[in-house]
C-alpha cells in the first residue's frame, strides 16, 4: 500500500515536473468513477489526493476529471456526485471531460442535458 501510493506521488512528481509550462490542462486521474484499480487498494481518499498533489506539484496546471458512460449511459448525476465529493475532500477539479462510445443512437437532446447538468 505504501510502496503504491509512493509510486503514485513520484509520478505525479515526475510528470508535471517533466511538462511545467508545456501543458495548460491535465486529466489528473482517469475514469476515478468507474475505475477502482488505485481506491480498491489505497482506499477513497486516494482520489482527492491526487488532485490536491497535483496542484501542490504545478498550481498553475488546470486539473480535469475524465470519465465514460457518461452521455450515453445514466451516471450524469453520479458523476457530478462523485466531483462535488472530490472537491469538498479538498481535489482541485478545475475542468470536466466526458468520453464517448456511443453504442447506437443516442438522442441529441439526451446529450445535451447531460452536457448541461455537468456544467
Amino acid at each position: 500500500t505504501a510502496e503504491l501510493q509512493a509510486e503514485m506521488d513520484q509520478r505525479l512528481l515526475s510528470a508535471l515536473t517533466h511538462y511545467a509550462s508545456l501543458f495548460e490542462n491535465w486529466d489528473a486521474l482517469n475514469e476515478s468513477l468507474n475505475g477502482s484499480y488505485f481506491n480498491s487498494r489505497l482506499g477513497d481518499a486516494i482520489i482527492p489526493w491526487v488532485y490536491q498533489r497535483a496542484h501542490e506539484i504545478d498550481p498553475s496546471v488546470k486539473l480535469f476529471t475524465n470519465e465514460y458512460q457518461i452521455l450515453e449511459g445514466f451516471k450524469a448525476d453520479d458523476y457530478v456526485r462523485h466531483i462535488q465529493w472530490i472537491q469538498f475532500q479538498g481535489g482541485h477539479v478545475d475542468g470536466v471531460g466526458v468520453q464517448a462510445h456511443l453504442p447506437g443512437v443516442v438522442e441529441p437532446f439526451t446529450i445535451l442535458s447531460r452536457l448541461d447538468e455537468l456544467s
